[in-house]
């Protein structure tokens, strides 16, 4: 695994092994590598804090991006305050939490009119590909990390957004 390294004061960048140094194939179980991804992150980053933390210079702030929840929770079990950075449009993740808070009934491949407050009408054709019942195992297997980063945020008690309404 390559050293941290930093390019603006007070930013650490810190590559970690997913536990498939000799690389992934399409041969290999997704179940697995996400299991073997959150085990062996969860695990570099939390030894990346103490050492940090050793060297006396304390991590303030961990932000993590869609497909790593599990970053999420070791900051809270570290008690760092943590910011999911949500990389696709707003809308999706308005969906999504609509969604998981069971404000809509979705039926995946329902062709009926969905109506979700501040949106235009949705067929299901124009949802996210994971809610259509359909969807590949590897899409299938998305669709749980979503739920969990609502979860994580719910608990954490903190949230930022930045939509173009608000720029």
């Amino acid at each position: 695994m390559s050293e941290a390294n930093s390019t603006i004061p007070g930013l650490t960048l810190a590559p970690f092994s997913d536990g498939y140094d000799d690389g992934w194939t399409s041969a290999h179980d997704v179940q697995d590598f996400m299991l073997s991804l959150r085990t062996c992150g969860s695990e570099a980053v939390t030894n990346l804090i103490m050492a940090q933390e050793k060297e006396g210079q304390k991590v303030t702030h961990i932000v993590y991006s869609t497909l790593i929840t599990w970053a999420g929770e070791v900051a809270n079990q570290l008690h760092i305050p943590s910011t999911l950075l949500w990389n696709q449009p707003a809308t999706v993740l308005y969906v999504y939490y609509q969604y998981f808070n069971k404000n809509v009934d979705f039926t995946g491949e329902n062709s009926e009119v969905i109506e979700l407050p501040g949106l235009m009408l949705l067929k299901s054709c124009d949802l996210p590909s994971f809610m259509q019942s359909s969807s590949t195992v590897i899409y299938n297997s998305a669709l749980p990390i979503f739920k969990e980063h609502f979860e994580i945020l719910d608990r954490a008690g903190t949230k930022a957004e930045n939509t173009c309404q608000h720029i």
